[in-house]
């Protein structure tokens, strides 16, 4: 996709970056926005089979995760992931081309569980939550600068 259709994509995320540092919450207002932004735009740049294959996949996406994690938690009987990440990712999926989602949810992964790392070598909690939407946004950021200047849009 265009570059600016992209960075239009990523704006939300940087929005959902903040309530979540902020108050540990990304609403489900900002989120349903959000998507009616990303399906505006996406009527303007795809085709109709474009636009019905992401929203079908983000969806499925969105329900896998779901009860991926409700069964997760009600096995390990702990907090893993919430709710607002999961429909994080399901609007990445939604905004954006499948390798740039890949490679947004790889890093922001990988980052959240260094820094996650680094807050229990340094601290004595026995319980840290750490807002995911930052990492994630960074993710986004940092795939969307790879895809556009450097090596994904070469693969």
């Amino acid at each position: 996709m265009n570059i600016l259709f992209d960075l239009f994509g990523f704006l939300p995320f940087l929005r959902f970056s903040y309530t979540d540092l902020r108050w540990q919450k990304v609403y489900n207002s900002e989120i349903s926005i959000a998507w009616l932004m990303i399906l505006g735009t996406k009527i303007v740049v795809c085709n109709l089979q474009q636009i019905v294959s992401s929203f079908l996949i983000s969806i499925c996406v969105f329900i896998i995760l779901i009860f991926t994690v409700l069964i997760a938690e009600s096995i390990l009987g702990k907090y893993l992931f919430g709710a607002g990440d999961i429909k994080m990712i399901a609007l990445l999926i939604w905004s954006f081309e499948l390798t740039t989602v890949f490679y947004s949810i790889f890093i922001g992964c990988c980052s959240a569980i260094g820094f996650l790392l680094l807050k229990k070598c340094c601290s004595d909690l026995k319980r840290i939550i750490i807002p995911f939407a930052p990492f994630l946004t960074a993710g986004i950021l940092l795939a969307l600068l790879l895809q556009h200047f450097f090596l994904l849009s070469k693969i």
